[in-house]
């Protein structure tokens, strides 16, 4: 993906893969969560000191020049506590940033997917992740209104991985859970084959789709569930704009088969996948650099931080 070119550094702190860029051209990622223990969670920092600690390496690598100050700007769900983007914050600073700034994901998937965000006109943008699942109304470059659920891919895959080992006994890995489920077809009759170990033994069977496309839809439901309160809670006119222009999905679970058919069904509006929805987030924190300093957002250095209206 191409990048515009900045010392300032963005940050995508993603349940499942923390992604940095700016620096030297393209970015760099590196797992959430290691063997260690849980640094993410649900769309947020829970471990500000492991977090740090990857971020740390990957700062270094970013950089341009080794003897400048590091600013940089995160990415947080528009739903993020006072407490949690703190320990956004800590964490970055902890890393050796001396400036943040923290802006609303669906506002970076926005800028990332070459939406059009400083009209006056709504856009609705769904980003769902591996932990949260982010809704936000976008008009004249900020966010009027927006709802998030933590629920995302990741319970998908914690289903799937019930799913196998109370119908065949066999235990999948996160990774496998993750494969059914991009694998899954419209074909719900066709049996898919899952590998995992059974007794400390190497194992595959199969499974029916069927069967495991109803142990899902309640999780699907649960994620469908704020795209559908936003559009009820909004006014006639935004809601007319929101129809005009459409849906916009985002995130991994965009990626998922019949996932954009599923929000078209439950809201009666065109959806639509961007382009590279994975790489939306961080792609857009990264444009979002430059303007940050044209308006002079960085006003000081230090341990200061700013957050960007919603």
């Amino acid at each position: 993906m191409t990048l515009l070119r900045t010392p300032d550094l963005a940050v995508d702190l993603g349940t499942a893969r923390i992604r940095v860029a700016g620096g030297r051209a393209g970015f760099c990622e590196r797992p959430a969560n290691p063997a260690t223990g849980a640094t993410m969670e649900r769309g947020v920092v829970v471990d500000a000191s492991a977090a740090s600690r990857i971020l740390h390496p990957m700062f270094k690598e970013r950089r341009r020049l080794g003897g400048t100050k590091m600013r940089v700007l995160a990415c947080a769900p528009t739903d993020v506590s006072p407490l949690e983007r703190n320990l956004v914050r800590s964490c970055i600073l902890e890393a050796g940033a001396t400036s943040v700034i923290i802006v609303p994901e669906p506002l970076a998937a926005a800028v990332g997917s070459h939406v059009d965000i400083g009209s006056r006109y709504s856009k609705l943008m769904v980003d769902f992740g591996d932990g949260v699942t982010d809704c936000a109304v976008i008009s004249d470059g900020r966010i009027t209104a927006s709802v998030a659920e933590r629920t995302g891919c990741a319970d998908l895959r914690r289903v799937i991985q019930r799913f196998a080992a109370d119908a065949t006994g066999i235990v999948i890995s996160d990774s496998e859970a993750d494969r059914i489920l991009r694998s899954l077809g419209t074909d719900r009759e066709k049996p898919v084959m899952v590998e995992g170990t059974s007794r400390g033994q190497r194992s595959s069977a199969p499974i029916r789709p069927a069967n495991l496309y109803a142990e899902l839809w309640p999780v699907m439901g649960l994620m469908l569930r704020p795209v559908k309160t936003l559009l009820e809670n909004l006014d006639a006119g935004k809601g007319a704009e929101v129809i005009e222009d459409g849906i916009f999905l985002t995130g991994g679970g965009a990626l998922i088969h019949g996932m954009r058919e599923a929000v078209a069904a439950a809201t009666g509006i065109e959806t639509r996948v961007v382009k590279d929805p994975l790489g939306a987030v961080i792609r857009g924190a990264c444009r979002m650099l430059p303007f940050a300093s044209c308006l002079n957002l960085w006003k000081m250095w230090g341990t200061h931080q700013r957050t960007l209206p919603v």
